[in-house]
């Protein structure tokens, strides 16, 4: 399910601007292999040889998505000091993480039916997505082993503190920003290119 990065749109491009620049063609399709080998080995073997239908997919997807929605993680951070709170947030946001990334493998699977560019394309911003949240969940670790870096209160706290706490809300808006340009640009291609191809 690989591209032809010389065939790439340029338009299309734009559209993947928060991706690393990568100037060297071949450089840029190797990333993607690596990528598809790395990041879902087992999943797109089964794209590749499956002989999965618009519509069978497409009810997967529908069903992912009835899924994440019951979930209803909110991305807002409370500025707290509970070791409890940090303990059941890294909880929440781990199944949450977890059900995105289902969800957006299955988006990934769709499209691959249909565009071989724009899939590989879209598997680079997937993978940049589960690295995101691996680093959200690192950061929320360190608070809660350090739960008073989220005291705003605290008038006397180090640099060290200040440090974590910035990383998390970073950390925090990097992964949710990143998850909206995903659903954005999936929900574009979606209404353009696949609806008719489902029903």
């Amino acid at each position: 399910m690989l591209i032809n990065i010389s065939q790439i749109n340029p338009e299309f491009r734009k559209k993947f601007q928060d991706l690393p620049r990568v100037n060297d063609e071949k450089k840029l399709k190797n990333i993607i292999k690596n990528c598809t080998n790395s990041f879902l080995p087992e999943f797109t073997a089964k794209v590749m040889d499956s002989e999965k239908t618009f519509e069978e997919y497409g009810e997967k997807l529908e069903k992912s998505g009835a899924e994440l929605s019951k979930i209803q993680y909110d991305f807002k951070l409370k500025n707290t000091s509970s070791e409890k709170y940090w303990i059941k947030r890294i909880q929440e946001f781990d199944n949450y993480h977890k059900n995105v990334l289902e969800y957006f493998t299955l988006s990934y699977s769709l499209m691959s039916l249909d565009n071989e560019e724009q899939s590989g394309m879209f598997l680079l911003r997937l993978n940049k997505l589960k690295q995101l949240g691996e680093k959200l969940l690192e950061s929320m670790e360190k608070v809660k082993q350090n739960p008073s870096s989220m005291d705003l209160k605290d008038k006397q706290q180090s640099r060290w503190s200040v440090e974590i706490r910035e990383q998390l809300i970073k950390s925090n808006n990097d992964c949710l920003n990143h998850e909206k340009r995903m659903n954005i640009f999936f929900k574009e291609y979606y209404e353009k290119y696949l609806v008719n191809k489902i029903k």
